[in-house]
């Protein structure tokens, strides 16, 4: 094995314990505080200029002048915000002993809609191109539901955080289903 190779598998094999304890760790935080805490985290990082040109970078392109500077800057604060909080929430749901709390958190709207879905045989198959809130809300689904869904995922290229992702996932109580490679 190259020496490069044995580094990146290290620190890959690192990453993968320090995530584990994380989330293990983010089980015990009370959901409210975790969330205070994260949304204190995004401002700074926001503050800071984390991101915040790529995000009115891109506020400026789709919305151009129609937006003023100030309405841009609030979108994506807001936005920074919105990812912090999905993260630490996806991080404390993969945690068996927060998975039931961060689901009672999420809401299904419209509720009819969801009722409506929940109906059809023989349940609900979901293809995201990435993790976040579609995952949050199948945690909700599945538990308010008791139905069967199940994900598509392309394997991350690192086989260690695709098997942490896909344990979450059938913790979640999905069906994952994979493509062939990372490629």
């Amino acid at each position: 094995m190259s020496r490069l190779r044995f580094v990146s598998d290290a620190l890959d094999r690192a990453g993968a314990v320090l995530l584990r304890g994380v989330i293990a760790g983010l089980g015990w935080v009370p959901h409210r505080s975790g969330l205070a805490a994260v949304r204190l985290l995004a401002d700074c990082a926001f503050a800071l200029g984390l991101r915040r040109r790529v995000l009115i970078g891109n506020l400026d392109h789709v919305f151009g002048e129609r937006l003023s500077a100030r309405e841009k800057r609030r979108i994506a604060r807001s936005a920074m915000r919105n990812l912090f909080m999905t993260v630490f929430e996806m991080l404390r749901a993969s945690s068996p002993r927060a998975a039931s709390e961060v689901a009672g958190y999420m809401t299904l709207d419209p509720p009819e809609l969801a009722h409506s879905m929940s109906a059809d045989e023989p349940g609900l198959m979901a293809a995201v191109a990435h993790s976040g809130n579609v995952d949050l809300c199948g945690l909700r689904w599945a538990q308010s539901y008791s139905r069967p869904i199940s994900v598509v995922m392309k394997p991350l290229k690192s086989e260690r955080f695709t098997a942490l992702l896909v344990e979450a996932r059938e913790r979640y109580g999905f069906g994952v289903l994979r493509t062939k490679d990372a490629g």
